[in-house]
């Protein structure tokens, strides 16, 4: 199979271009995210679509990690892996002081867990230790890693095989392991940079390198009304949310696949709009923040109001975001003022 990169002008995004489309699913694919970890009233039949936000992350950065001409470059792997490992370790850091303060409302004590070996080694494995939702960039470090070491080796292609199999590998041990195992996996066996990360971060550079090779709108379009259906159908024989122990099904990956193509397909014709300034300035930031805001929402709203949980965390992630850009532009200004 030939995955090198067409000639420079057929290229859909060059540099530092903008991709309307593109950010608008990061948008999309963050809210998807909220839903994962809160409750609605249309939860069940939302999260066929909503699994599908992980991988859409990962292939958007595996995108935008190739280089014009086609190439995965070493120096830009490891400036993007020390960017990631920064926050990262910021998060982690805000998580970790805020379950100490809820495990003190709830009479747990969080530092005596953290004295613990298995608790740093959980930390350091999954990444899930302080936030249910920070194994997202765990597994992003280790795949940038693993994708650094492989250019170093030219044995990036390598890798790029690897996909279809790491996937093959998460449905069986996720959404299909009672077909092959008893009882319930953990679920750090589907969630890891092995099983999801690598390979959707991998499909993210093979659709930059084979672009010119995207189908039209429409067939994208025939192609995402056939992946619904069979996204319903595969969710219905498989129980539906409450017995499907893994991330992602059969049809999560093509469809996923299908809805960034059509993106990258719509983003030269696509203009910049609000939708798309939200989802490039405050994807991170929703994704960050809406375990925090659904921690407060459970403590203080009462479960009568389920329904609307989902809701409810997008209005206090906002303004826990608006919050931090106000104090960021208040320790600018000071800044400012001093060096003035």
């Amino acid at each position: 199979m030939d995955f090198s990169l067409q000639p420079s002008d057929k290229l859909i995004y060059k540099g530092r271009q903008e991709l309307p489309a593109i950010q608008m699913l990061k948008l999309v694919a963050a809210l998807f995210v909220v839903q994962i970890h809160t409750e609605s009233a249309i939860r069940e039949y939302l999260m066929p679509l909503c699994r599908m936000a992980v991988p859409l992350f990962f292939m958007i950065s595996g995108y935008f990690l190739v280089s014009d001409n086609g190439t995965l470059e070493a120096p830009r792997l490891r400036r993007a892996f020390v960017k990631v490992l920064k926050l990262t370790l910021a998060v982690n850091v805000i998580y970790f002081i805020w379950r100490v303060i809820l495990s003190a409302s709830h009479g747990f004590d969080f530092l005596q867990y953290a004295a613990t070996a298995e608790c740093w080694t959980d930390f350091l494995l999954t990444g899930r230790t302080f936030g249910i939702h920070l194994w997202y960039l765990t597994a992003y470090l280790q795949s940038l890693a693993l994708f650094y070491v492989a250019v170093r080796l030219r044995m990036e292609n390598l890798l790029l095989w690897l996909v279809p199999v790491c996937i093959a590998v998460n449905i069986a041990l996720g959404s299909y392991h009672s077909l092959f195992f008893d009882g319930v996996t953990d679920e750090a066996v589907h969630r890891n940079f092995f099983t999801i990360a690598l390979p959707c971060f991998g499909l993210g550079v093979l659709f930059r390198r084979c672009e010119h090779r995207l189908p039209s709108v429409q067939t994208l379009l025939t192609c995402a009304a056939l992946l619904l259906a069979l996204m319903i159908t595969e969710r219905l024989l498989l129980g539906g949310e409450k017995y499907m122990h893994g991330d992602i099904a059969l049809a999560t990956i093509p469809m996923a696949c299908v809805l960034f193509a059509l993106c990258l397909c719509l983003s030269p014709v696509a203009g910049a709009g609000m939708f798309s300034s939200l989802g490039r300035n405050y994807s991170l930031d929703i994704y960050v923040y809406h375990v925090m805001a659904y921690n407060v929402i459970q403590k203080y709203v009462s479960t009568e109001y389920a329904a609307i949980y989902t809701l409810l965390a997008i209005v206090v992630t906002a303004v826990i975001i608006a919050g931090k850009q106000t104090s960021l532009r208040m320790v600018a200004s000071a800044k400012s003022r001093i060096v003035a």
